[in-house]
């Protein structure tokens, strides 16, 4: 009995996951930063530094879900 397989179905759906996955890291991340800076154990320079690249992260997986119609799929 052969598979048919959609490779675009395939591809938007590992997409999606990938991109859920690397969204729940980011809420995980920015947690911890948060513990962080109410515990007083980042720098001024630290905190900048890390809003910067939590924003760009944040950013990029716009432009991802955008560029591979992944809007609804990851909600």
């Amino acid at each position: 009995m052969p598979i048919n397989i959609d490779e675009g179905n395939l591809k938007q759906g590992l997409m999606g996951l990938v991109v859920g996955l690397v969204e729940i890291i980011q809420e995980v991340l920015e947690r911890q930063a948060i513990r962080r800076m109410e515990g007083g154990r980042l720098s001024v320079d630290e905190l900048e530094r890390l809003g910067t690249a939590l924003s760009d992260l944040k950013e990029a997986l716009e432009n991802i879900k955008k560029q591979n119609d992944l809007e609804d799929a990851v909600r």
